[in-house]
Parts: structure tokens; C-alpha cells; sequence
């Protein structure tokens, strides 16, 4: 968050991972930080749940698949029911045991990015390009602005902070 650019206004930075960081900028203060295990979440129900049972083995994105289960976010119920309805669509042969990893995906990124920041707004994806690449589909099915920034933005951010703290010569 550090490393990007100084500019007045609101900024959302999300970094991907097993456990995604986000925080939220205003006029160049740090307003939020944010952390969840969005990622572990999905290995865990994947690899250790019923609902891994009922899905391929395969890694491939289905991007039909992802912005259903995007949109289900919304829907009301909470991510513990939406999640018993990843069971019942596999049950009832209504979600295909190769879509279901994205779908599930996609509802887990769902109800991330719909905390992490309000329709309309920019979010500057830091990370590999295979997360950013989902994080982007999912904030563009729910109307947010994905915005990619380089990898080197927390190193640039370090840099930053230790010249204004006159640790570099």
C-alpha cells in the first residue's frame, strides 16, 4: 500500500494468497487492513470436506462456473448455507464434478471482495498472476475495478519507508 503511487482520494489494495491481505488508503493514511483465509479455506474444503468428494481432481477454471458461484455470494443465507448448496447442486447433478472447484472458488472470493470494498471501486491486485487473474474476473462480476500493480510494490513501499526514516544513505 506504501508503494503505490501518493494521490488524494481512496485506494483498496488486495494481495492474494493463502491468506489474502487487503488495507484501504484515504489522502495517503492507511483507514483499514483486513486479512482472510480465503485461500487455506478453499484447500481445506477441497482436500478434507464432502465437497471435495464430489469434485475433479483436475486444477482447470471454469469461468462459467466461477461467476455463478461469484454471484451466489450475494445471495442471502451466509457463506455456511451457500456452501451446503455447493453439496446439493453436486448431489443433484447440477453443478459437474470438473466445474465445482471454480464454483466454489468463485463463491469464497465472493463474499472476500464483497468486504473488501463497495461496487465502483478500484482494486489494485498485487501478486502472481494466476491469483490476480481470478481476483479480477470475480471483482469485475461484482462491479469493482481491478487494477493491476507490479509484484515489486511492497518492495518499492520498503524503499520508501526507509528513506523517510533516513535508514538508506
Amino acid at each position: 500500500l506504501v508503494g503505490l503511487a501518493p494521490r488524494a482520494g481512496h485506494a483498496h489494495v488486495c494481495l492474494p494468497g493463502t491468506h489474502r491481505q487487503g488495507a484501504t488508503r484515504h489522502d495517503g493514511a492507511i483507514t483499514g487492513f483486513a486479512t482472510a483465509m480465503t485461500g487455506e479455506v478453499f484447500a481445506l474444503l477441497r482436500q478434507h470436506s464432502l465437497l471435495g468428494r464430489l469434485m475433479d481432481d483436475g486444477d482447470g477454471f471454469d469461468a462459467i462456473a466461477f461467476a455463478q458461484g461469484v454471484q451466489r455470494s450475494g445471495d442471502a443465507g451466509g457463506l455456511l448455507h451457500h456452501l451446503f448448496g455447493v453439496r446439493a447442486l453436486g448431489l443433484f447433478e447440477r453443478l459437474a464434478p470438473s466445474a465445482a472447484p471454480s464454483y466454489l472458488s468463485g463463491l469464497l472470493l465472493g463474499h472476500e471482495i464483497r468486504d473488501l470494498a463497495a461496487p465502483g471501486a478500484e482494486v489494485h491486485l498485487v501478486g502472481n498472476t494466476t491469483l490476480t487473474t481470478r481476483y479480477a474476473h470475480a471483482l469485475k462480476v461484482l462491479d469493482r475495478t481491478p487494477v493491476d500493480a507490479p509484484e515489486s510494490l511492497a518492495a518499492r513501499g520498503l524503499y520508501r519507508l526507509a528513506r523517510q526514516r533516513g535508514l538508506l544513505g
